[in-house]
């Protein structure tokens, strides 16, 4: 999110052109294909640049004349709103080949007064040719230090901005729109960065939207739309929906009902869906569609026959993210050797209004973050992305060639499996495509760790016909209990589709409490400036009650026997504690090997008994190097099982189930499709430190019954989101989220709130 800056101007200020376009100066690109054979991409903006040291938040549309035009923020520093950050664009009037020169469409100013215009989102009218560019305006207050208020000039409320262009994007006005946008209870809002929509067809045809996130004083996160009928003249704000929703799109369905897609700020793994039968106005059916695999990120989506008003061609949608679970984490060369989870830029195909998504394609290895795509003129497709962790904006091209959709239904599967077992999961698949589906072959992928699969036979399917295969899948007796959404992975001739399987792993202890921890002074460049012997190091803890019982913290003790402060009280089951410390003090072996290996002892009072629990590692980095690991080398071919006989079978209505992630598009079948976070490299690169899991599981054993309190030690694999703060969901679905102390120390939140909304870059 990026809320922004304070505005001290007049009216007629606010209303003054602001010239942004000027002479053009062009940088090639890689070359696209006839027809995007393939997927081509260059930088647009690069960090360090001379101008700005970072870019972040693109949004990308195309304009009737057949410009494209890409939005982003240039930044002086990392930081969201409160920032002077700045609104600019970039255009291409040959279909992305080459650039023109970067110009303003609104200037952060910085010093005490300062004002940053931030998170941008287009919104074009096609039918009078206007461009829309919604915004945030921040002063003195971001998204969670603004108050309910909706005046302009309080530099503790965060605006919000529309500019307005007439003339293709070259000249802009602007406009303040915060008492339309911001509901009484409302303390943050902001327009969801990327694109807005113009309606196409039926009731509503020729409408407006753009999409906004609200929360309030509890940290609920709400979706809305804010809409015109007039061309932009006047704006509404519709009926708020949900307390789990963040940066949310907006795409219209063949039938003219819209969908939203939603970063999720709650409970699971997936994106937020809910749909409007109004054009907005209200939203209902709210579900996890946990085939979209997110690691809580702004994601991209466009309908991919935007005129298409009928048939299959209505019904294709795309949908770009950055492919990746938020409990798998890598070590991010570019951010410090900080730990990050946004990785594997993706894109997605649905020939059924997003019910499913059986195709899913990788266009990015390595950091990948916000994205924008958009259809063109040409049949072909653009997608705007972040990578080098906030430093570049690169926009890609590519076609249907490239992405090779095919409509395909995987049914809804799932499969319970316990330590130490194997069984097997039946997995069935229609072909709902037009063309014949090739013979090939099936494995379960996107495992937790210790779980494989086999791999397995599929048989060639007519269109219309159906088959069911059954998969093998093994434990070994060290897996994490909890609810896995896995991929049934099908690699058949040029075609690569997914579907979803729900893995229950079970083991016969319980998990009584999740612990992860973090140090605090995220902002602190670790690898320009590593901590040294003798050093005090802030550190924070999470601490996740998965019993059904209340317990009382007694105290707590960091690694070496450090205090920690404010550690005490009850935690309510499901709910989560948060405790501190800034007296911890790096030794001479830790400052030589990089790395800290932190620990956490808690007393506690749980009726008459006395647990202990076996100590693992925080490992947390103090600025020793590490690398992404290399792409890895592609399995022997193995043998597939015994193909079974295809059934030629009325199946029913496709549901929503299929969730691709991503595989690289050189993985030949049937061989082990490499890894999603596999990042290719001509040579070999030194492998990562154990990675954070974002569980830390732990098994109690107990001891012999006494009174009163019982010592316990606990500790567990902790993810540094690349903001520092820490993004960990409990075995229980306990959320987890702390930023530099701004939650504070010892407080019991309910679970799923504070999600890692703070650093959501």
């Amino acid at each position: 999110m990026s809320p922004k800056g304070v505005h001290a101007k007049t009216a007629a200020a606010l209303a003054a052109l602001t010239l942004s376009f000027t002479g053009v100066v062009l940088t090639p690109g890689v070359t696209a294909t006839e027809s995007g054979q393939d997927f081509t991409s260059q930088a647009v903006a690069n960090g360090g640049d001379g101008k700005f040291p970072v870019y972040r938040i693109p949004s990308i549309v195309q304009l009737n004349n057949g410009d494209l035009v890409v939005s982003y923020d240039g930044r002086p520093s990392l930081r969201d709103a409160p920032n002077p950050n700045s609104i600019l664009q970039r255009r291409s009037t040959d279909g992305g080949r080459t650039w023109g020169e970067q110009t303003v469409i609104h200037a952060g100013i910085p010093g005490a007064q300062k004002q940053g215009y931030s998170d941008p989102s287009y919104v074009y009218d096609a039918e009078k040719n206007i461009l829309f560019n919604f915004h945030v305006y921040s002063k003195d207050a971001g998204f969670f230090q603004s108050v309910d208020s909706d005046d302009d000039a309080a530099r503790n409320v965060m605006s919000a901005e529309v500019s307005t262009s007439t003339d293709n994007g070259k000249t802009w006005t602007h406009r303040l729109i915060t008492n339309v946008v911001k509901p009484k209870g409302i303390t943050g809002t902001f327009a969801t960065s990327g694109n807005g929509i113009q309606i196409r067809h039926g009731k509503y045809a020729g409408r407006l939207v753009q999409q906004y996130i609200g929360t309030d004083s509890a940290h609920n996160g709400y979706a809305y739309s804010v809409y015109s009928d007039d061309h932009g003249a006047t704006w509404h704000a519709g009926n708020r929906i949900g307390n789990s929703f963040n940066e949310n799109k907006v795409i219209e369905l063949s039938d003219s009902r819209l969908m939203l897609n939603s970063r999720n700020w709650g409970d699971g793994v997936g994106r937020l869906v809910a749909i409007s039968d109004d054009g907005g106005v209200n939203w209902k059916n709210q579900y996890l569609d946990t085939a979209l695999v997110d690691p809580e990120v702004n994601a991209g989506i466009t309908r991919m026959n935007p005129q298409a008003t009928s048939g299959k061609a209505a019904k294709e949608l795309l949908f770009t993210n950055a492919n990746n679970s938020p409990y798998n984490w890598q070590i991010d060369v570019d951010r410090k050797g900080q730990w990050i989870n946004r990785i594997t830029g993706n894109v997605r195909y649905s020939c059924d209004n997003g019910a499913t998504w059986p195709v899913s394609r990788v266009y990015h290895y390595g950091p990948h973050a916000y994205s924008s795509v958009t259809a063109l003129k040409d049949g072909t497709f653009a997608v705007a992305y972040e990578t080098k962790t906030d430093k570049e904006i690169r926009v890609g091209t590519f076609g249907r060639e490239w992405l090779k959709p095919f409509c395909a239904n995987f049914a809804p599967a799932s499969v319970s499996l316990g330590a130490g077992e194997s069984t097997s999961v039946s997995v069935t698949i229609r072909n709902d495509d037009d063309v014949a589906l090739p013979a090939g072959s099936m494995r379960l992928t996107g495992l937790p760790e210790n779980v494989s699969s086999e791999l397995v036979a599929t048989p060639a399917l007519k269109p219309g016909e159906s088959a069911t295969v059954n998969v093998k899948v093994t434990a070994t007796k060290d897996i994490v209990a909890d609810t896995y959404n896995v991929d049934a992975t099908l690699e058949a001739g040029q075609y690569t589709l997914r579907g979803s399987v729900e893995l229950k792993l079970t083991t016969p202890e319980l998990i009584a409490l999740t612990v992860a921890g973090e140090r605090s002074d995220y902002t602190r460049d670790i690898m320009a400036k590593p901590y040294q012997a003798g050093e005090k190091l802030p550190f924070h803890w999470s601490i996740v009650n998965n019993t059904s019982n209340t317990l009382h913290i007694d105290g707590a003790k960091g690694p070496k026997g450090t205090e920690i402060e404010s550690c005490s009280g009850d935690i309510a089951p499901g709910t989560t504690m948060w405790c501190s410390t800034s007296g911890y003090v790096v030794s001479e072996q830790e400052a030589k090997q990089g790395y800290l290996d932190a620990t956490l002892t808690l007393t506690y009072t749980q009726g008459d008994s006395q647990v202990t629990y076996p100590v693992t590692r925080f490992d947390q980095n103090l600025g020793k190097r590490r690398m992404l690991p290399a792409a890895p080398t592609p399995q022997p071919t193995e043998q597939p099982t015994q193909s079974p006989t295809p059934a030629p079978t009325a199946s029913p209505t496709a549901t929503p189930t299929a969730a691709p992630t991503a595989v690289p598009t050189t993985a030949p079948s049937p061989t082990a499709a490499p890894t999603a976070s596999a990042v290719p490299s001509a040579s070999p690169m030194p492998s990562a430190s154990p990675m954070p899991t974002g569980r830390a599981a732990l098994k109690p054993s107990p001891l012999p019954s006494s009174k009163g309190s019982g010592k316990v030690a606990f500790a567990g694999n902790s993810g540094a989101s690349h903001h520092g703060s820490l993004a960990v969901t409990g075995v229980a679905g306990g959320l987890v989220l702390v930023a530099g102390g701004l939650v504070a120390a010892g407080g019991a939140l309910r679970s799923g709130k504070l999600r890692d909304y703070l650093h959501r870059r």
